[in-house]
């Protein structure tokens, strides 16, 4: 919307000009002479300076762009890799209790927590 505004008003702007300078202008360059209205020349002035910023920009656009698009890559990448691990560290707490039980093949122990902590308690002299 921003664009539209300054857009017409960018018009206006250029529609007071060109009816206040509707004189006849002779415009040389090197050996090449041309005679035309100064709004014309106006006008075409800033139609190619338009086309020069465009042309010097488009690589810099092209080139950021480029890095985003990169960059939105590789946080798709680590926020997988987040997602991966946050659900390893939900699993884990349920494995570990299950590799603690079965540290003794299956063997049941006094305290039925594991064998270090059975001796411990037999070094006690219980």
């Amino acid at each position: 919307m921003k664009f539209v505004v300054f857009a017409l008003i960018f018009a206006s702007f250029g529609a007071v000009v060109a009816l206040q300078n509707a004189t006849a202008v002779t415009v040389s360059f090197a050996v090449w002479s041309l005679q035309t209205s100064l709004v014309l020349v106006i006008l075409g002035s800033a139609m190619v300076g338009a086309l020069i910023i465009l042309l010097l920009a488009a690589p810099v656009q092209i080139r950021l762009r480029w890095v985003a698009d990169k960059a939105n890559r590789r946080v798709s990448e680590l926020e997988a890799k987040l997602q991966a691990l946050e659900e390893k560290k939900l699993a884990a707490p349920t494995s570990e209790l299950n590799k603690e039980n079965n540290r003794d093949n299956g063997q049941p122990t006094a305290t039925g927590i594991n064998k270090d902590v059975d001796k411990e308690m037999n070094t006690d002299g219980i």
